[in-house]
């Protein structure tokens, strides 16, 4: 769906894939069969371009990372 497709298109595409890369085994209708598309088909818009958003979460969780090492340094250290 980041490509703009519609969530039926993408959602067929889906399938295809891991039917094709999925072993014989992982491939079986069982395991995807059950997925299907209801309601509005048409693409999900994109507030944040993807690129903004890879770099949101990178920066977001390196401010969390080390807000709860300083965190746990001060518990440790009294």
């Amino acid at each position: 769906m980041k490509k703009g497709w519609t969530k039926d298109c993408a959602l067929r595409q889906a399938k295809l894939d891991f039917i094709e890369k999925g072993s014989q085994k992982t491939a079986h209708p069982f395991l995807w069969s059950a997925f299907i598309q209801i309601g509005d088909a048409e693409p999900v818009p994109s507030l944040v371009p993807f690129d903004y958003m890879y770099w949101i979460c990178i920066i977001g969780g390196s401010f969390l990372s080390l807000f709860i090492g300083i965190v746990l340094f001060r518990k440790m250290k009294n």
